[in-house]
């Protein structure tokens, strides 16, 4: 006897899985409709206004700053004329002008002594100024132990 071949058994039915790319959008899709909605639904309820729901703004009325206004002062004490001293660079200008005139006026003075002095009388042959002996270090030559004075380039006409 010979044996046919046993059926095959049939393979099982493998069930479509859904592709990783369906199963990526849902979850962002689902995330974004309850944003939009929670979106949507607050801008209606501040559209109403209820004064009870939602208060926007200030809560308190605006009332001046407490206290003395500079206003008041310059009438209480008539001081419309001068000027509110409060600038500190102003005043740092100011009292840099005033040293700067003090050294003009030091210096003005200082001419004027020096103009003032009564000149001597020249005696005949005697020069107008003394002219001063050249001085003997100034021609005498280099020690030999230093170093030469360096020499500056020739310069170049361009």
């Amino acid at each position: 006897m010979a044996r046919s071949p046993a059926p095959a058994a049939p393979a099982p039915k493998a069930q479509p899985v859904p592709s990783l790319n369906r199963r990526l959008w849902r979850t962002p899709l689902v995330v974004g409709i309850c944003f939009g909605l929670g979106y949507g639904i607050t801008s209606r309820l501040l559209a109403l206004q209820w004064a009870g729901f939602v208060q926007l703004g200030q809560s308190f009325d605006v009332r001046p700053f407490p206290g003395t206004s500079l206003e008041s002062l310059r009438q209480r004490f008539d001081a419309e004329g001068q000027a509110i001293r409060g600038d500190l660079d102003l005043m740092e200008l100011e009292a840099q002008s005033l040293k700067e005139e003090e050294q003009a006026r030091l210096q003005a003075e200082e001419e004027k002594k020096r103009l003032e002095v009564p000149e001597q009388p020249l005696a005949v042959g005697e020069p107008a100024e003394p002219v001063p002996a050249p001085s003997p270090e100034a021609s005498a030559p280099p020690p030999p132990g230093a170093p030469a004075a360096p020499q500056l380039p020739a310069p170049s006409a361009p």
